[in-house]
């Protein structure tokens, strides 16, 4: 779920979105309806996770754009160990910290982070310092790509990507982008290789994976 930008001008009610799977199976999280912050679908969210069936348990994720935190929450949900929350806008982080409340989700089973996440790829150190607080290096990494569609981010976020240490650190990896702006990955990602992907009405879901 992505969101970076401020809403105050835009924002309507709050409406809720339900976890598919695992734990928190059927509970209800809080999504503030406003302008720039899209919510994966319900169908886009359950084709990603049967892809991940076998990779989230135990795993570490990283949902580098959170929003009110669908992605992570729904890991958490499914068995990963650890969910690091990135988000910009205070609002909507504020919204992500009241699910997690509301969920009871272990404090030890999340990091959240009020930053930016593009800002945050960038900083190889202070993602270091981050993963240095998660298991063995044997633990698979999930990093979750879902920044808002139309900010201009993806080439960008690829390039900044492709240059990082995580990138050689995370086992699998999922970006969704709109389908009229679809984002050709496979050659900025090595040494992940597209796995699968799934195009809606809308969007173009990929997976890459070691």
């Amino acid at each position: 779920m992505a969101a970076q930008h401020h809403f105050k001008k835009n924002q309507r009610p709050n409406h809720q979105i339900q976890i598919i799977g695992g734990e928190y199976r059927s509970r209800k999280i809080e999504v503030i309806d406003a302008d720039g912050l899209r919510p994966t679908s319900s169908r886009v969210r359950e084709t990603l996770f049967n892809w991940l069936q076998m990779i989230i348990p135990g795993s570490i994720v990283i949902d580098a754009f959170a929003g009110t935190g669908a992605l992570g929450i729904e890991s958490l949900s499914r068995g990963a160990k650890k969910a690091i929350f990135i988000e910009k806008d205070p609002t909507v982080f504020k919204t992500l910290k009241e699910n997690i409340t509301h969920l009871k989700i272990p404090k030890e089973k999340f990091i959240l982070l009020n930053t930016d996440g593009l800002k945050f790829l960038q900083d190889d150190a202070q993602l270091q310092s981050i993963l240095k607080e998660t298991p063995a290096a044997d633990t698979r990494c999930h990093l979750f790509l879902d920044p808002p569609f139309f900010a201009g981010f993806y080439p960008e976020l690829l390039a900044t990507l492709s240059k990082s240490e995580l990138l050689h650190q995370i086992t699998s990896l999922s970006i969704e982008s709109p389908l009229k702006l679809a984002v050709s990955a496979a050659s900025t990602l090595t040494p992940l290789e597209l796995h699968r992907e799934m195009k809606t009405k809308e969007s173009l879901l990929q997976l890459y994976r070691k």
